[in-house]
């Protein structure tokens, strides 16, 4: 005696409309789940390596920092160390050359000077920069000499009473002919120098 089968139906597996839409809610969570950790492993092999990367970069120019300090710090020793024989043996003299050193390289670097042959004092301003701010406008005097400056009053407050350059225009315009004539040969041959060099 067996069991013998005469018919199979396929009938759709529904949920009850009753429970329908929790269950539902559960397939989708479901899905959501392995969505969010695919895009959450996708993320994390995407940063991790510029992290990594960004974080060694940083290290490499610490140390890169470190080395540039020591070895700064070594050569301004070494300089000083080479130096001090020097300012033993003769202080004046190595006092007059460091000079004569810096003001070499601020004069390079710098496009006006205003000397005082009177007074003997040198003056280096970034005149250049103070026209271009608007704080040193051209002062005109009678007698036609446009190119002088009216300097800011933080300027003419370190300028000797025998300068040239002070401010107003009474004192501009009390600046006599030949005074402006020389200053202005003095700037014609430094022009002309500074041609040459170039």
């Amino acid at each position: 005696m067996g069991i013998t089968l005469l018919d199979v139906n396929f009938q759709a597996a529904r949920p009850p409309e009753e429970v329908k839409a929790a269950f539902d809610d559960a397939i989708a969570a479901r899905e959501n789940e392995q969505q969010y950790i695919r895009e959450a492993e996708a993320y994390t092999n995407e940063v991790q390596p510029r992290a990594n990367g960004q974080a060694q970069r940083i290290l490499e120019e610490a140390r890169a920092y470190k080395a540039q300090t020591i070895l700064e710090a070594q050569g301004e020793v070494a300089r000083f160390a080479k130096l001090l024989p020097e300012y033993k043996a003769a202080p004046e003299i190595t006092r007059e050359r460091l000079y004569i050193e810096t003001m070499e390289k601020v004069l390079g670097n710098t496009r006006k000077v205003l000397v005082n042959d009177k007074g003997g004092n040198l003056m280096v301003l970034p005149l250049d920069q103070m026209l271009k701010g608007g704080n040193a406008p051209a002062a005109k005097s009678d007698n036609g000499a446009s190119n002088l400056l009216r300097l800011p009053s933080y300027v003419r407050d370190y300028l000797p009473a025998s300068s040239s350059t002070t401010s107003g225009a009474s004192n501009t315009s009390s600046t006599s002919q030949g005074d402006i004539m020389d200053q202005r040969r003095a700037n014609a041959q430094r022009n002309d120098y500074q041609r040459q060099g170039e």
